[in-house]
């Protein structure tokens, strides 16, 4: 059942189990707007707007979720990090991963709730939360280029990206709807939402999303605030963009590629070369090519900046290999080198620790490197030999060759 598994996917992400190295602790209090302690308050990551309950979500492997939960919109659970309650002088200690910065509470009445973020200096500083009336947050959801109504819809509702977490979990509260519809229960602050649907056409095979996320206000003192109609537009996922080229009889794994010439890339746009620069240009060194994307967390975290570490580690043999980036943007959020030199500069002083790339970065906008090369999603490494082959391999097989090059 394909509802089940999105719900699983959006849990999974919070699940506990974590090693130390991947966990972080917020601490801090809750208040009344008086500044009164208030216990009994629920403090998590991320919440669940249909009423389903944590304990819920871990069963469904034996016994799926009941669909009527997909029409219970705006009924608020905690659903991230295994919730905890405020103690009798409104103190709390939530372990997390290291990933998140903010935490969302709200009362056993679900009437008053707040949002708090680490501060970035301090990240071991506890925070305080005052609880406001909770605003009552809705809309409805249509697709512009399908005839026939979803059968169901997810709607996610996150934070506006903070310069001091550019790759932070930035997630607050998710609605399912069976009615194309999505209520919340949120404190007044600034949000982002988005929201997608389940295939509906005869063939299962278009999957739309929203054409881009919706930036919204809630206030003080407002009870109500409707979003109105949200259109979703339709959009190829990368999975349905391999099955179509295997239909067509165009698609190679990577993997099926080893031993032959690299293929050449797709630029739309050059940073840090020569325009037009190409697979070719590099014959007599090793090529360490590296397929990223704007929306690949692992990519920004550790795919990248192992890359600046390992050109600063073998600054001595720069003669004999080159690193290439290439952004691949299908959907043309980067439109240009100064787009991504842009998203990047968060990133780079508060993840990299103000360290630059000081490789190539190409973007392709659009399908033709992911065909060429035959990725079936971001995050490849690619490693291509002095006379032009691709090369099973990984950055620990260009060490060693250097190696052997230096003996």
């Amino acid at each position: 059942m394909k509802l089940i598994t999105i719900v699983l996917g959006i849990v999974i992400l919070s699940a506990p189990g974590l090693a130390d190295d991947d966990q972080r602790v917020i601490s801090g209090h809750v208040v009344d707007q008086n500044g009164n302690a208030v216990e009994g308050v629920d403090v998590t990551t991320f919440w669940n707007a249909n009423g389903i309950t944590r304990a819920e979500t871990e069963q469904v492997k034996e016994k799926p979720i009941d669909e009527g939960h997909w029409i219970r919109e705006g009924e608020m659970e905690p659903w991230g990090t295994p919730p905890i309650k405020t103690d009798g002088e409104g103190k709390f200690s939530l372990t997390v991963h290291e990933d998140d910065f903010k935490i969302m509470v709200q009362d056993a009445e679900r009437r008053r709730g707040g949002v708090g973020m680490i501060n970035p200096d301090d990240p071991d500083e506890p925070i305080e939360i005052v609880l406001q009336p909770l605003v009552k947050v809705h809309g409805q959801l249509r697709v512009s280029e399908l005839s026939a109504t979803p059968e169901w819809t997810g709607t996610i509702v996150c934070l506006p990206t903070q310069e001091s977490f550019p790759v932070g979990r930035d997630r607050v509260a998710f609605c399912g709807s069976a009615r194309c519809r999505f209520v919340f229960m949120l404190p007044p602050g600034d949000y982002v939402l988005g929201a997608y649907n389940e295939p509906t056409d005869e063939n299962g095979e278009q999957r739309v999303e929203t054409v881009r996320d919706v930036v919204f206000h809630v206030p003080v003192n407002q009870t109500d605030v409707d979003l109105g109609v949200v259109l979703l537009e339709g959009t190829q996922t990368w999975s349905e963009l391999v099955d179509e080229l295997k239909a067509r009889g165009e698609w190679k794994e990577l993997s099926q590629r080893f031993g032959e010439p690299a293929p050449e890339w797709h630029a739309d746009d050059v940073g840090g070369a020569a325009e037009g620069v190409q697979t070719h240009d590099y014959r007599g060194k090793w090529l360490v090519v590296y397929f990223w994307g704007p929306s690949c967390v692992p990519c920004l975290k550790s795919g990248l900046p192992s890359l600046l570490e390992f050109s600063e580690k073998h600054a001595d043999h720069r003669d004999q290999f080159q690193i290439i980036a290439v952004c691949l943007d299908r959907h043309g959020s980067m439109r240009s080198i100064s787009d991504i030199d842009q998203m990047l500069k968060p990133i780079i002083q508060n993840v990299w620790g103000g360290r630059s790339p000081d490789f190539p970065i190409l973007l392709d906008n659009t399908s033709e490197t992911i065909k060429r090369f035959g990725l079936d999603s971001l995050g490849h490494l690619v490693l291509i030999d002095p006379d032009g082959n691709l090369r099973k391999g990984d950055l620990n097989t260009l060490e060693e060759r250097l190696q052997e090059i230096s003996e």
